[in-house]
């Protein structure tokens, strides 16, 4: 009953914006460079429908919103301060390390995220190199602030719980258990690469951008 519930609100705010609930990350740097004007109703109505989704319980990662809502939110307090658009881009990656800090309470995730994904992908050759070099200490003191409030707002506790059974089975050694974890990232790393090569693969195949 509740996910068809969170279907009928999301359904009826995307009625309500002409099916179209703003852009994306890359949407809004496109939006900056352009100078559009921000429509604050679209990303209020994003939000809304974020909530509507995760909150009824729909098969949905929050992610992305958490990204996409840090954005918005970083969008419009530069739009509403008259930031230039090298400031701006800055912003946006402070308010996805934001994000995604406050939903997964990782805020060292969350600076890496920022300043191995977003950063590169949102700034420009034209955006000033003293500006850039500000990147890091904005996205460190966003996610932190934004940790930090998360977690006296809705409490401590860990995002992730980890049965202690998986890891003391290995080991009592926790010197022991590192190798372990290590392995298990490169494997990580392995599967995120093929994720990736497999989607940029199929998109180019069904977009018909593939060569024979």
């Amino acid at each position: 009953l509740f996910p068809l519930l969170g279907g009928v609100i999301v359904a009826s705010i995307m009625v309500i914006q002409g099916n179209n609930l703003g852009p994306g990350v890359k949407g809004i740097v496109q939006e900056i460079d352009d100078g559009k004007g921000i429509n604050v109703g679209k990303y209020f109505s994003k939000t809304l429908a974020s909530i509507g989704t995760l909150g009824s319980g729909v098969s949905l990662g929050p992610e992305g919103p958490a990204v996409e809502i840090g954005a918005g939110v970083s969008r419009m307090i530069s739009e509403t301060l008259k930031f230039p658009k090298d400031v701006s881009h800055v912003m946006i990656s402070a308010g996805c390390a934001a994000g995604v800090a406050a939903g997964f309470d990782a805020p060292l995730a969350a600076i890496v995220f920022a300043l191995e994904i977003v950063q590169p992908s949102v700034t420009t050759v034209k955006d000033s190199p003293i500006v850039l070099r500000a990147a890091a200490p904005a996205v460190f003191v966003a996610a932190s602030l934004s940790a930090l409030v998360a977690e006296k707002i809705l409490g401590g506790g860990e995002t992730f719980v980890v049965k202690k059974e998986l890891v003391t089975m290995l080991s009592d050694d926790r010197a022991l258990q590192l190798p372990v974890f290590f392995v298990l990232g490169i494997l990580c790393g392995v599967c995120a690469v093929s994720l990736r090569g497999s989607i940029s693969f199929w998109t180019k195949l069904y977009g018909g951008k593939m060569s024979g």
